[in-house]
């Protein structure tokens, strides 16, 4: 039996089925957040109800709930809902709102659409300028930790709790682990960032043109 390819073969279907599975989970997660929104609608006819007063509260997290982004307001999202791919304009949200100072948003004369997304130059420095010394400094802190720190922890670990260097090897390098994974989600927050830019300024292109 080739096992090289069996391997290759169970990869690949893992991955379908992973994919699978999250398209599925962000169907469900969407229907959700139109049944619910439709249900905060319904119950918000009143107007001194607390339901209505929290109506915009309720709304944006809902929002929150869907995306993930930390501030989210439900009238964005439903105008940005239909200016971004329909396919990751969940995601995109998200990173939207993440870097919401590096963008301006250019609606239609009516109110109801986004016609273009500025870039504001001041905002996006900001946002670069953000990363890179975020980035940069947690791995001054490895370095620090590897040269300086490690090394006493180990000793410490090992003198006042004797334990192994097995264990003393799992707490110290676990430690650098953890830097490196804040590390790497800091720098795929990046990429996104620099992912959304660049699909926002072939849509300005495309609207222009």
């Amino acid at each position: 039996m080739d096992y090289e390819k069996l391997i290759t073969l169970a990869s690949k279907f893992y991955s379908r089925e992973a994919l699978r599975k999250t398209h599925e989970e962000e169907a469900t997660n969407l229907e959700n957040f139109v049944q619910k929104v439709k249900e905060i609608n319904d119950t918000s006819d009143e107007e001194d109800s607390i339901e209505s007063k929290l109506l915009a509260n309720r709304l944006n997290t809902q929002v929150r709930a869907l995306t993930g982004a930390n501030i989210a307001y439900y009238d964005e999202f439903i105008l940005l809902s239909s200016y971004f791919d329909p396919n990751t304009f969940i995601k995109d949200y998200r990173v939207y709102a993440q870097n919401r100072e590096a963008f301006k948003l250019k609606l239609s004369s009516d109110q109801k659409c986004v016609k273009e997304i500025l870039i504001n130059s001041k905002g996006h420095k900001n946002r670069i300028k953000n990363y890179r010394g975020i980035i940069v400094g947690f791995i001054m802190v490895i370095i620090f930790y590897r040269i300086s720190i490690g090394p006493v922890l180990q000793k410490w670990l090992k003198n006042e709790w004797n334990l192994p260097d097995l264990a003393q090897g799992i707490i110290v390098q676990g430690l650098v682990f953890f830097f490196l994974t804040v590390v790497l989600r800091i720098f795929l927050d990046y990429e996104a960032y620099k992912a959304l830019l660049h699909k926002i300024k072939e849509k300005n292109s495309e609207t222009t043109n």
